[in-house]
């Protein structure tokens, strides 16, 4: 994948995740008090926290011109789809979603998620190349 495509997916994705990294923050810091005592206070606080170094792991891959901390990387962008997973089946279940309407509110949506499966993929293919080289 080429570095000016790549780059333009990242900067989607970020712009597109600043509003949910900024909601997941203020979950967290409103959910971290009662984690003891509700599941899905504990879900919130642990997908909310996921979700802010999935966040981290796209800035890491804008901004890491020397590709050295793969794992790292990937580590935090994993965690970051994880969060995903975790608070929509949270969300899912104390408050039944009507849906996506639309499939361009659906992409908006998942691009992030989109993105860091396209970046994993490529970190994942050029460790690969780096191991048989």
């Amino acid at each position: 994948m080429s570095k000016t495509l790549k780059n333009i997916l990242l900067i989607s994705a970020i712009v597109l995740s600043t509003v949910g990294v900024i909601l997941c923050i203020m979950a967290f810091f409103s959910f971290i008090f009662e984690i003891f005592k509700e599941r899905d206070a504990f879900c919130i606080s642990l997908g909310s926290l996921f979700g802010i170094t999935g966040y981290i792991g796209l800035w890491k891959s804008l901004l890491d011109k020397t590709n050295y901390y793969y794992r790292t990387n990937n580590l935090l962008l994993i965690l970051g789809l994880l969060s995903y997973i975790i608070l929509l089946f949270t969300i899912h279940e104390s408050m039944p979603i009507k849906g996506f309407e639309d499939l361009l509110e659906t992409l908006i949506f998942f691009e992030p998620c989109i993105v860091a499966i396209i970046i994993l993929i490529d970190n994942f293919t050029q460790i690969k190349h780096k191991r048989n080289s």
